[in-house]
């Protein structure tokens, strides 16, 4: 709550979530609205002068706790004490620690621990599972991924899995594929790995713009029957650019599933070309590829397959990345590189401008997923 009534802004929260309760004020110290007298507290001696009240200077954010245990009281009620968190930096709610120091949001010890275990747990049980329990530690790490943004690309599957009830050998069970083994022990191995940064706390500064030191920018585009391009730039006169051709099998694959290919695929090829980049602006005219990018949680087996691989190489290269769409006639020079004929125009038109241009190779690998079809996983 904000308020200037007095002309003295002040701030609180309190949050509820079920019969978990959260909450913090800013912790100032307290002044009488007549005469601004140090509002006073038993404790140590911190006042000068002779004469009148002495004792500890009070701050905002301890009263605030005692009027709120305070006000339990008045309902009939008593407070748990082992479960009070008097005000500090670190304040813990919901299996999350959140501290104000480095602003980071991150999963508790126990909680880590606890997970961990049961995952692994799962993953060892001979063929099948119960259908609960593995509905329950599957939505225990979707909740463990909101401060392990990695980790949501290996619970395709286990949704997979769950949402296939009429693939289930026997009522009430499921049965565990290797690929599921696999995504269970990465979770494990995940939580227990040491320095868990979890996630910020709130956004710190906006997204850097183009043109900014470590900034890549990036526009790709797919075309059905030909190919796919993309182009990059990161300041100066220097355009770097890849264009790749369909094989007979990625022709018939789902245009979007070409053009988050195209995204992954041209964005991996320009990271490697600017190493120390830390940022990356995306820009395609697919709405799919873009929902997908954003999201990292695609339905579709495809797209699921490219976006793991995508954000693997963007954790191992700790970049960040924020995609966009842009109209297709504001995406000619990534539409003319997908294209038969396409590349000697964009060269010619760099060109003419002054910029100089250098063709990189992508991955073919990104290609064989779209020439691969889906995984008939075998338990």
């Amino acid at each position: 709550r904000i308020s200037e009534a007095d002309g003295r802004p002040r701030l609180a929260f309190y949050g509820m979530f079920v019969d978990d309760g959260a909450g913090g004020s800013i912790d100032d110290y307290l002044y009488e609205a007549e005469g601004r007298e140090a509002v006073l507290g038993v404790g140590p001696d911190t006042r000068e002068g002779q004469g009148g009240w002495r004792g500890r200077h009070l701050r905002r954010a301890e009263v605030h706790f005692a009027q709120a245990v305070a006000a339990l009281q008045r309902l009939g009620h008593v407070s748990e004490s082992s479960k009070e968190q008097p005000p500090s930096e670190r304040l813990e709610s919901l299996g999350c620690v959140l501290t104000l120091r480095d602003r980071r949001v991150r999963l508790t010890e126990a909680k880590r621990t606890r997970y961990a275990a049961e995952a692994e747990a799962v993953a060892a049980t001979r063929s099948t599972c119960e259908l609960r329990r593995l509905e329950e530690i599957t939505h225990k790490l979707l909740y463990a991924a909101t401060v392990f943004p990695c980790g949501r690309q290996w619970l395709h599957c286990l949704f997979r899995a769950l949402r296939a009830t009429y693939r289930l050998r026997r009522k009430g069970s499921v049965p565990l594929t290797r690929r599921m083994r696999e995504a269970l022990r990465s979770w494990a191995s995940e939580l227990r790995r040491a320095g868990h940064t979890g996630v910020p706390l709130a956004a710190p500064k906006e997204f850097p713009r183009a043109g900014m030191p470590g900034v890549v920018v990036t526009y790709s585009d797919a075309s059905g029957d030909f190919g796919f391009g993309a182009w990059a730039w990161s300041g100066g006169t220097r355009i770097v650019y890849t264009c790749e051709a369909w094989g007979p099998r990625e022709k018939g694959r789902h245009i979007n599933a070409k053009e988050l290919v195209a995204m992954a695929a041209s964005t991996e090829a320009f990271l490697e070309v600017w190493e120390h980049a830390t940022h990356v602006r995306e820009f395609t005219d697919n709405t799919c590829a873009e929902w997908a990018a954003h999201t990292g949680t695609p339905r579709v087996e495809v797209l699921q397959e490219i976006m793991t691989r995508r954000v693997a190489g963007l954790v191992a290269r700790d970049v960040h990345s924020t995609v966009a769409r842009v109209a297709t006639k504001e995406n000619l020079w990534a539409d003319w590189l997908s294209r038969a004929g396409g590349e000697a125009r964009f060269l010619a038109q760099a060109a003419a401008m002054g910029l100089s241009t250098e063709r990189v190779p992508a991955a073919a690998w990104w290609r064989d997923v779209l020439a691969e079809p889906p995984e008939l996983e075998e338990s």
